[in-house]
């Protein structure tokens, strides 16, 4: 996201909107374990910790985090 866009609190209505109409049961998202902003947003929606990962080589290490659907009422 560009610096102009950050610290808005655009995330969780982008999320909200994005998953509101999924048909699956669960959503699963991987997050950079140093993105606490974004970690502690989806706390909050519900999301819960399932795990460690680091998806390619190389990369740093991700959180696992799972939700069921719908999120359309968590705000």
């Amino acid at each position: 996201m560009l610096p102009e866009h950050r610290r808005h609190r655009l995330g969780v209505p982008m999320i909200l909107d994005l998953l509101g109409s999924r048909g699956e049961e669960r959503v699963s998202l991987a997050v950079a374990e140093t993105n606490t902003r974004v970690w502690r947003a989806l706390q909050a929606l519900g999301f819960r910790h399932v795990g460690d990962l680091v998806p390619f080589p190389g990369w740093r290490p991700h959180r696992m985090l799972v939700s069921p659907l719908p999120l359309a009422d968590r705000r």
